[in-house]
């Protein structure tokens, strides 16, 4: 019942819309019937009939979209949500971790560390000088 709500609330909105645009141009178009007959002298009905045919559907478009718009915001949610759990499962069964970098990794001015590592330009990762290209990113310094 739950399931895909987002959705759900987007159609919601939508038959809102049409339901409202519907109705009150049934309402203006009798109220400016109502007015033509010979024995109806009122002109405040017939100026009713055009105000809800024409501001009718602008105000159940305007209602609705603060309801569609909830509905896309939920939707949204939760596909990143749902990225975001694919994610964190992707990272966890690997072992490779963010690397920290500590002040004692700074690279010196010549590129290369006591232990001899190299800064990527690229990635910003520390590899072997050994390396024909960094393991992290494959970008190539030879």
């Amino acid at each position: 019942m739950f399931n895909n709500i987002g959705k759900k609330i987007k159609i919601v909105a939508i038959i809102t819309f049409i339901l409202g645009s519907i109705i009150s141009i049934i309402l203006g178009l009798s109220m400016i019937a109502i007015s033509c007959q010979e024995y109806v002298q009122d002109d405040t009905a017939f100026s009713t009939g055009i105000t809800l045919l024409i501001s009718g559907p602008i105000v159940s478009w305007l209602g609705s979209l603060t309801t569609y718009g909830l509905g896309y915001l939920i939707e949204v949610s939760e596909e990143n949500n749902r990225l975001l759990v694919n994610t964190q499962h992707k990272l966890a069964k690997t072992d490779t971790h963010p690397t920290i970098v500590y002040e004692a990794e700074i690279v010196p001015d010549n590129n290369v560390t006591p232990d001899g590592k190299v800064r990527c330009p690229a990635c910003s990762e520390l590899y072997s000088v050994n390396d024909r290209c960094c393991p992290y990113c494959g970008h190539s310094l030879k």
